[in-house]
């Protein structure tokens, strides 16, 4: 389906969008984690905020399969794998916890550990990893340039999808990493 996409709706302008879009949060991420250096302690290897089944928008599917068909196989089918041993982690994670297409990871993979403005449905608020900001007053709010805003972002990465989708799919509609894994592995479309 993802390949579908590429030939028959996503249009080289919603492929450029996105990513610009990726390289603004990419921006603000590296503001956010130079400012607060000593206050986050992800990195490397920390796959916590990882320990979750994943989906993703049809463009961030895309760039996510491309990425995958330049590993080779075999690595695949080791992460395939360890995916159905630990069907509660995001299955592109490594035997070390790091993500095995990291430079193609989706938005939302990129502001892990930063204070997060987020919109439950019932509230919006700031949210972040319980490891980060531990010596914080966590009551006294963030400045907007500390955190990072997840709902904008969000509407975002919505009318870059409805660019590249252009009316084929649900605007809304989303691919499991795990069937975006399976797909590449299989040399086929999502």
């Amino acid at each position: 389906m993802l390949e579908k996409l590429k030939s028959g709706m996503g249009s080289p302008r919603a492929l450029a969008a996105y990513a610009s879009l990726v390289k603004s949060v990419d921006h603000k991420m590296r503001r956010i984690h130079a400012s607060h250096q000593d206050e986050m302690n992800c990195g490397p290897g920390c796959d916590r905020c990882c320990r979750t089944s994943r989906s993703v928008l049809a463009v961030e599917g895309f760039f996510m399969l491309m990425a995958l068909r330049r590993i080779p196989s075999e690595p695949l089918e080791k992460l395939m794998n360890k995916a159905h041993a630990e069907p509660g982690a995001c299955p592109l994670l490594d035997e070390r916890g790091r993500c095995v297409i990291y430079d193609s990871r989706p938005l939302l993979c990129r502001t892990h550990g930063a204070p997060l403005l987020v919109d439950t449905g019932d509230e919006t608020g700031v949210t972040m990893c319980d490891k980060n900001f531990t010596q914080r007053d966590l009551d006294a709010a963030f400045i907007p340039e500390e955190v990072f805003n997840t709902i904008g972002m969000n509407e975002k990465l919505v009318e870059v999808n409805k660019s590249f989708t252009n009316g084929h799919l649900p605007y809304h509609h989303r691919i499991s990493v795990l069937d975006i894994l399976k797909a590449a592995l299989r040399g086929e479309d999502a």
